[in-house]
């Protein structure tokens, strides 16, 4: 019987194409981690996002090494510093009305009354809030110029009273307005748990309201001293003989 032997040995043009496509593969590798982590200067390290604190290059290794994140109190992926509602996930940090406060930090109407005069004497017509709304943790109200109270409904009414400097001042924790002639007030409390959350209510009377009045409602409580505006709108409305009730359930 012959004996055969199989000739297992590549032949040298499979051997040369294994060996162009080993070596193009390592320079192509190469080539990225060199733009990866290469680096002479700090400046090439630089990422654009300054929540990620500063990238340096360490000129030992000529590597770029990580810079440490800045807080981020609400795990929204956006650093406190960066963050338009600090306190609040929000992280497409959406801002409707553009004034630098986000959306998910605007004002959230709880109930709002309002109270058409009659066809008696005197002005019995009215309009009443409260809500909520969020601050950035540290920061306070800052009442020294007052503060402005706009209200707009489905059908026509914008209506805006508000607190002149010297109405508001500061008592403990919380914040009062009260009108020198009478039938103005306002509160602004935050709450004991969590600081940057803010209670308000107000109450303006003999305001002129006529009516009729329909929801939606929307209601934008301006800090005159900041130029911050807080905007929330309220749907579920009822109307009355007498004007109109909103309440958040």
């Amino acid at each position: 019987m012959t004996s055969q032997t199989l000739d297992r040995t590549p032949s040298r043009t499979l051997v040369r194409h294994f060996a162009a496509a080993l070596l193009f593969a390592c320079a192509t590798a190469g080539a990225g981690v060199a733009d990866v982590l290469a680096c002479s200067t700090d400046a090439e390290c630089a990422d654009g996002n300054g929540c990620n604190g500063v990238e340096t290059c360490n000129t030992s290794t000529m590597m770029c090494e990580p810079g440490v994140p800045l807080p981020d109190a609400d795990g929204d992926a956006v650093c406190d510093a960066a963050d338009n509602c600090v306190g609040v996930a929000n992280p497409s940090q959406q801002d409707s009305d553009g004034d630098s406060v986000g959306d998910a930090c605007e004002l959230t109407p709880t109930r709002i009354n309002l109270r058409r005069t009659n066809r008696g004497p005197g002005d019995k017509s009215a309009m009443h809030g409260q809500g909520f709304f969020v601050i950035k943790p540290g920061d306070v109200l800052d009442p020294g110029e007052g503060f402005d109270f706009r209200l707009q409904d489905r059908i026509g009414l914008d209506i805006t009273r508000g607190f002149e400097p010297g109405e508001c001042t500061v008592v403990g924790t919380k914040t009062k307005c009260k009108g020198v002639e009478g039938g103005r007030l306002a509160r602004f409390k935050p709450l004991a748990s969590t600081p940057n959350v803010v209670q308000f209510s107000f109450a303006f009377r003999r305001v002129g309201l006529e009516g009729a009045f329909d929801g939606p409602v929307s209601l934008t409580v301006t800090e005159r001293a900041s130029g911050a505006d807080r905007i929330g709108t309220i749907s579920d409305c009822l109307v009355s003989l007498l004007g109109l009730l909103c309440r958040q359930f």
